[in-house]
């Protein structure tokens, strides 16, 4: 087993991006939406997604898919829900909201959307946001999250070849501590 500070050889690299034909045989050009939480990003990314014909969100938690379907099907776009727990298809849908490690990467689509890319670090799912990343077979790849990942990412997408642009959002509203917690006294500790 490789510890994750080694670095695969060169043809194993190969191998695995390649794995991913055709992801590789699009002219993917990715948007790096990176801020702070509410500062916007996964909410731009999503009204090119909804303005699409076709996409796919690619979210870490079921119950963000399960939203952001709810959100697209409210919009009147038809959308799919594939977890790792169930399978809620429409009629006609084009798009797909699904939890990360269930990205189809047979199944092209005009925009999708990686949320929380800082996942990317994690030691037991980061490889789903990698594959995410290589692999997704959209023209249009909206990456959102923090900046904690950037440099790796901009440095796989430039490895592959296709092209990006980041846009660096701020906070929409000002972060306020509460003097007491919520749930009462008790929890109010530091």
């Amino acid at each position: 087993m490789k510890s994750n500070q080694e670095k695969l050889p060169n043809s194993e690299a190969n191998d695995y991006v390649n794995s991913f034909s055709l992801a590789r045989n699009l002219k993917r050009h990715h948007h790096f939406y990176l801020g702070p939480t509410n500062s916007g990003k996964t909410h731009h990314a999503l009204i090119a997604l909804q303005n699409a014909k076709s996409g796919v969100y690619l979210a870490p938690l079921r119950l963000l898919a399960m939203e952001i379907r709810d959100r697209l099907v409210a919009a009147g776009v038809p959308c799919n829900l594939i977890t790792g727990e169930e399978r809620v298809l429409m009629a006609g849908a084009q798009h797909t909201a699904s939890t990360i490690e269930m990205m189809n990467p047979s199944s092209p689509v005009e925009v999708a959307i990686i949320d929380e890319i800082q996942m990317l670090q994690d030691p037991d799912r980061g490889s789903a946001w990698t594959a995410a990343l290589i692999g997704v077979p959209a023209g249009k790849v909206f990456v959102c999250g923090s900046t904690a990942v950037t440099i790796p990412c901009i440095a796989a997408v430039t490895s592959l070849d296709e092209t990006f642009e980041i846009a660096h959002l701020t906070r929409k509203t000002p972060l306020v501590l509460e003097d007491e917690s919520l749930c009462g006294k008790r929890y109010s500790r530091q």
